[in-house]
């Protein structure tokens, strides 16, 4: 069974029970304020309005200067949404600038790491045909002089080096702005 406390909570919460006095007297309160700020309240009409009366001027006053704060309350708030847009903006701007510095540097960083990788099996398999080239020498050793020898040798050496010398020149260099217009 349930108790008095219980019931009288669960009817506030549905909206049925008695108000408290403290939520009597914010009633109240807003209300008042409520009165205070209508300037429809602030200047009784007459039950006959003449536009020339004193009543109807004051009402007329009261209306334009509501009308008036209306427009200032508006154009303050629309001034507060265009800076916030405005912030916002920039936000989004600045997130997106640094999205694409982000993305470059992945794209300059696996580049560089792919260009090393070819590199490094460029020079391996210049080596390696370095490698046969002087073992195709040294079957010719009968039927050649070793001046010769030492000749093709100079030569082989000679050639292994320009090629490796071009091949650590070689570097491949994106502008920024074409790697901004990539698509995935």
């Amino acid at each position: 069974m349930k108790s008095d406390d219980e019931r009288n909570l669960l009817d506030r919460l549905r909206g049925a029970a008695e108000p408290t006095p403290g939520e009597q007297a914010l009633d109240r309160a807003r209300d008042e304020l409520g009165r205070v700020a209508d300037p429809a309240a602030r200047v009784k009409p007459n039950r006959i309005r003449w536009p020339w009366s004193p009543s109807a001027r004051a009402m007329r006053a009261a209306r334009q200067a509501s009308v008036q704060a209306q427009l200032d309350v508006y154009l303050n708030d629309l001034d507060v949404l265009r800076a916030a847009r405005q912030a916002v903006s920039r936000v989004t701007a600045f997130r997106a600038i640094e999205a694409a510095e982000c993305a470059i540097f992945e794209l300059r960083s696996q580049g560089e790491a792919l260009r090393h990788a070819m590199l490094a099996r460029t020079h391996s398999e210049l080596t390696a045909r370095f490698a046969a080239e002087l073992e195709h020498i040294d079957a010719l050793k009968d039927r050649l002089s070793p001046e010769m020898l030492d000749a093709l040798r100079e030569r082989a050496l000679g050639e292994l080096t320009e090629s490796m010398k071009t091949a650590a020149k070689s570097r491949v260099e994106f502008d920024k702005q074409w790697l901004l217009k990539l698509k995935e």
